[in-house]
Formats: C-alpha cells, sequence, structure tokens
C-alpha cells in the first residue's frame, strides 16, 4: 500500500439536495456526501446544541416510512451569524461535515470528507506491516469502524429558507432526483 494516495469523491460546489436519512444513515464515511447540501427538516434546540431532524415522507409508502423526528442531524452554528428558528420546518443550505463526539471542543473546524480521508491514508501508511495481507476494502472496514466511534454526520450552516410543506418539497426534490 505505500505510496498509494486515496482521494475523496470531487467537492459538491452544488447544493446538494438530501435527506436527513441519508446523512445519519451512511454506514461508510468514506463515502459520506463532500460539499454543499441542502436539507429539509424541523429545527429544535437541545441545551446547547441546534439538530434538523427528519419530515416524515408518505411520498416512499408505508415500508419506507420513518415516524417524524426519530431522526436528526448535528446542526454546527459557529459560522452563521443569523437567528436560527427553534421548532420551524426549514431547508438548511451548509456544508457536511462531521462532528467529534469524543471531543466537542474541536469542533471549531469540523472535520471534512478531504479530513477524512488524509486520516485514511495516513491509517493505511501506519499500519501497512501489520494488515499487509489485508485488501483495500479491508482496510476501508477496519478504518470506517474507529470513525463510527469518534464521529457523527453535521451541517455547517451556511443559511436556511423557512418551508412551509416540506414534506412537498422533499417529494418534488426526490422526483427531479430520479429523473435525472
Amino acid at each position: 500500500m505505500s505510496g498509494r494516495i486515496f482521494n475523496p469523491k470531487l467537492y459538491s460546489n452544488v447544493y446538494k439536495k438530501l435527506l436527513v436519512e441519508e446523512l445519519v444513515f451512511i454506514e461508510n464515511y468514506l463515502d459520506f456526501h463532500y460539499g454543499n447540501c441542502a436539507v429539509i427538516g424541523k429545527i429544535f434546540k437541545d441545551e446547547c446544541s441546534y439538530f434538523l431532524e427528519n419530515i416524515r415522507l408518505s411520498c416512499l409508502g408505508r415500508e419506507h416510512e420513518i415516524p417524524e423526528g426519530s431522526v436528526k442531524v448535528r446542526l454546527l452554528t459557529n459560522l452563521y451569524g443569523d437567528f436560527i428558528p427553534d421548532k420551524k420546518t426549514a431547508e438548511v443550505y451548509g456544508n457536511a461535515v462531521f462532528y467529534n463526539i469524543n471531543s466537542p471542543n474541536e469542533n471549531q473546524m469540523p472535520v471534512t470528507l478531504q479530513d477524512i480521508y488524509y486520516q485514511f491514508n495516513k491509517f493505511c501508511d501506519t499500519n501497512e506491516i501489520e494488515v499487509e495481507n489485508l485488501d483495500v476494502d479491508n482496510m476501508k472496514k477496519i478504518f470506517n469502524q474507529s470513525l463510527l466511534d469518534k464521529y457523527e454526520p453535521a451541517i455547517q450552516i451556511r443559511f436556511i429558507n423557512l418551508c412551509d410543506q416540506p414534506a412537498e418539497l422533499i417529494a418534488y426534490n426526490l422526483e427531479i432526483r430520479h429523473f435525472s
């Protein structure tokens, strides 16, 4: 593996329409969205943090429907200087990042997918001798498990648009995605 460098997908400058569930339920952080995203949900605040909850989507059918508010993604507000509405549905525009759950004070500069790949390349170089018989997929699995214990997906807010009919807007976005 020595000398082999792995890189993330290209950074997305366009705000990709994603679901809260797509950010939260990702199994392999090396496949995480890299760049800007727009996610619709209900904003709420707990003791000291903001989150974006999922919206129930009846358009997916009962077998794929997840109850409203059962999944949430953390919203990072350190670069956002405007008012954040509590208990309102909104489309949140920002950068898909990782929040360090073990060291919250380190989140002033959140971890991006580029940072994760830097860590992965370092991991491969450091562990080359011990795992020389493993292929790349197994190296990724071992590395990903360490990430799951340390990070959770988050959105670093750039701006927020309130929306009145979030389920309809999400259904429309999914329809557009299906046909593109």
